[in-house]
């Protein structure tokens, strides 16, 4: 598994070009073993060039990289700016079409994508080795050797997960939050330590922006696990501590160039807020939050706060605030972002025309007076049988209602693998509606207009035909295993993410 790991970190940096003597974008150059390459049969590599707009509308630029004959890459990456975040996607025949991002140890990857710091001119060279291993050379390796590091560290607080179970059912929990917070800070020092050993070989600003990243994102994922497993007070009381035991001490000159920061930031407010007001993420938080924040905060940073905050929540809370967020905004990518999402998170849904199993034809406009929960899959995804394990309680609670319809959408290009799939009941739940693209996978419309890469993905549409949300609570964070590893199909309903999600269906349902 680690060898695996190793290769779909690998297979992010496989994008290379010739090196240029001076350039003002970023060139990597390399070549992965054969060995790999056979048994993923690749053939594309994609990137997503991430910018703080992109936070918002979710339009990262994404480039595809194609995998040549001699097992060679080549990319050229347009850096607008000094400093740029990439993310790296794998495409191969054997993961059946599947993109794959690169993932260390990082939870919550569907909000916390693992982002690579570049630096305009960097010029790499790569090569993969049969084992999985990668030796990087040339301008700018260092910190992508030291990224790479930081992404695969394990965590210490992971140690006391039993202990953790067996307190949490006793409803004892936070005799252990001290533990928990002396593990944070054993993981920020361990991360400390090893960024320090760069100092002298990095430049000023990316080892500020990386001491920075490494921080936030051990912060987000702690505080985050304790907020879906046990409730927003012990995640706030753990955000408290944290400050208490270890203030921070980052550079204000480069927060706002750090892309894990802002989040951070966002949440502590979010869960502290949730634990004074007793107001939980299933209800409407953001109009309580909304003017803390715009209030407390100022200049770049309170509109890159707020543009978060935005993102974060569901459109339906956000919708009454978006005029002012217009109106506040001085940045033109903030001013730009607004716009953008605006036009699609409070405009009409696409007006989808996809075919079922039988060649029918299924618009959008046929399902005017229902509530529309679309999920987008493809064949080969686990997080897509994750969040149909999931779904299936859903889809449950609402059989008898005729206001909400159940519909499935798949990616895959070969028709015979989806119609295959479809009786596994892997990917689909009795009761749904299974739709098709007709073997325009990623490409059609339905997964572009949104800006979604992969999956799984929902959306889910007004009676009106309006976009209630194409970023509803996410239900794969709580699908759950047996102690065999099996997907089980009970309790979602009583989780935090659970009732959020049904609650914004019942506001839908409610609605004319």
């Amino acid at each position: 598994m680690k060898k695996l790991l190793s290769f779909i970190a690998a297979i992010g940096f496989l994008c290379s070009g010739a090196t240029m003597a001076q350039t003002k974008n970023i060139i990597i150059s390399g070549r992965i073993d054969s060995t790999i390459v056979k048994y993923f049969e690749l053939n594309e590599i994609k990137i997503k060039i991430f910018d703080r707009a992109s936070k918002l509308t979710n339009d990262e630029q994404v480039i595809t990289v194609p995998v040549t004959p001699d097992r060679k890459f080549k990319a050229e990456i347009p850096a607008n700016s000094k400093l740029v975040y990439l993310s790296f996607w794998a495409l191969g025949k054997n993961r059946k079409n599947a993109f794959t991002p690169i993932q260390g140890q990082t939870r919550f990857a569907d909000k916390y994508e693992e982002l690579y710091l570049f630096e305009r001119g960097d010029s790499l060279k790569l090569n993969i080795w049969k084992d999985g291993k990668m030796s990087f050379t040339g301008k700018g390796s260092e910190k992508l050797k030291l990224q790479s590091y930081l992404y695969n560290l394990p965590h210490t607080y992971e140690s006391l997960s039993q202990r953790y179970v067996d307190l949490r059912n006793q409803k004892k929990f936070g005799e252990l939050l001290p533990s928990f917070v002396a593990a944070l800070h054993t993981d920020n020092s361990i991360r400390k330590n090893l960024i320090a050993t760069y100092k002298g070989e990095l430049p000023e600003d990316v080892y500020q922006i990386l001491l920075i990243d490494a921080l936030s994102r051990t912060e987000i994922e702690i505080t985050e696990n304790l907020y879906f497993t046990s409730g927003v007070e012990f995640a706030d009381e753990l955000s408290n501590a944290v400050r208490l035991k270890q203030p921070e001490s980052f550079n204000a000159k480069y927060i706002n160039l750090s892309a894990f920061y802002t989040d951070l930031i966002f949440l502590r407010e979010l869960n502290s807020y949730g634990a004074k007001n007793a107001v939980n993420r299933k209800e409407n938080y953001f109009k309580g939050l909304y003017p803390i924040l715009k209030r407390k905060y100022t200049g770049p940073f309170r509109e890159d706060l707020l543009l978060v905050a935005s993102k974060r929540a569901p459109s339906d809370f956000v919708r009454p605030f978006i005029n002012d967020l217009m109106s506040i905004s001085i940045d033109p990518l903030n001013k730009k972002a607004f716009s953008t999402w605006k036009a699609k998170e409070f405009s009409s849904a696409y007006p989808f025309a996809l075919s079922d199993q039988n060649g029918l034809i299924h618009n959008l406009s046929d399902y005017k007076g229902k509530v529309v929960v679309m999920d987008l899959w493809f064949t080969g995804c686990g997080g897509c049988i994750w969040l149909n394990t999931a779904m299936r309680q859903i889809v449950e609670k609402y059989k008898d209602n005729k206001d909400i319809v159940f519909l499935t959408v798949s990616a895959d290009t070969n028709k015979e693998q989806w119609l295959k799939s479809i009786p596994t009941e892997r990917y689909t739940s009795p009761g749904t509606v299974n739709l098709y693209t007709n073997g325009k996978g990623f490409d059609d419309p339905i997964w572009t207009y949104y800006g979604f890469i992969g999956g799984p993905n929902q959306l889910i549409i007004g009676k009106d035909g309006s976009l209630i949300s194409s970023r509803p609570p996410n239900l794969v964070l709580v699908a759950q295993k047996n102690d065999n590893g099996e997907l089980l199909a009970s309790g979602l309903l009583e989780t935090p993410i659970g009732k959020e999600f049904i609650n914004m269906l019942d506001k839908a349902l409610l609605k004319n």
